[in-house]
């Protein structure tokens, strides 16, 4: 298997920019509820019978299931239809918030890592986008979801025999409505399949 990996630098209209600020600030409290819910949930289990604190406990009926990146998405559903905000924002991408707090715990556990921590505003740094549809790079300008085509130097084109299929990416939005875009290829066996993922860059001042 190939890899290649390919980061270009795009610039946001005032107006997409600011479709990516409101998306990331969903994000972001997309991520502190689910780990809200999960942090409860672990430390209403954390107590000792004889034991508990006078001055407040965490109670959760002991026949609650553990929250999970299958039973948050089926929640995440369902408050958006009540939620403007979580309804305006892209699907895909809020699971892809709760996808990276599962896997966050999972290094916990099997890494030892610390306990994922909630986020400040303005920490939440990038969206991840699974797919982009069929033809999403068309010259200079990539289409992205929320926001439309956008433009993309192109600074080396994508190598002869590579497709842009299966496209996957990630949006970071930075200072002055300016980003970069990853472009990864893959080849597998005789078969051709690309992806694309992002990568932070430091814009240029």
């Amino acid at each position: 298997m190939l890899n290649l990996t390919y980061t270009y630098r795009l610039k946001l209209l005032q107006q997409q920019s600011q479709t990516y600020d409101a998306w990331l600030e969903t994000s972001r409290r997309v991520w502190n509820f689910a780990l809200g819910e999960r942090k409860d949930w672990y430390n209403s289990r954390s107590c000792r019978i004889d034991a508990c604190s006078l001055k407040s406990e965490y109670i959760i009926p002991s026949d609650a299931p553990r929250p999970t990146f299958a039973s948050q998405c089926k929640a995440l559903t369902q408050a958006r239809i009540t939620n403007s905000d979580l309804n305006t924002a892209h699907s895909q991408m809020l699971q892809q918030v709760l996808r990276r707090l599962e896997k966050a715990f999972v290094g916990m556990w099997e890494s030892g890592r610390d306990f994922p921590r909630f986020k400040k505003q303005g920490r939440m740094r990038s969206l991840l986008f699974p797919q982009l549809g069929v033809n999403p790079i068309i010259g200079s300008k990539v289409k992205l979801p929320g926001v439309g085509w956008v433009k993309m130097q192109l600074s080396r084109p994508i190598p002869d025999g590579f497709t842009d299929r299966d496209v996957a990416a990630a949006m970071v939005v930075m200072q002055r409505r300016l980003a970069a875009v990853g472009h990864t290829v893959k080849m597998l066996g005789e078969g051709l399949r690309s992806s694309s993922l992002l990568t932070q860059e430091s814009p240029v001042l």
